[in-house]
């Protein structure tokens, strides 16, 4: 969900972290998709 744009506070409420620390320990983003996430971002 957080890769298709769902703000983290909303995931959390789904998953039952209640600090984004404890929430993101689980997120692994490949370092691939971080580069393509920016990227898109930066409009390239």
């Amino acid at each position: 969900m957080i890769l298709r744009d769902v703000p983290a506070e909303t995931v959390m409420k789904y998953t039952g972290h209640r600090t984004l620390a404890s929430f993101w320990q689980y997120i692994n983003i490949s370092e691939e998709k971080e580069h393509d996430l920016i990227r898109d971002a930066l409009g390239g």
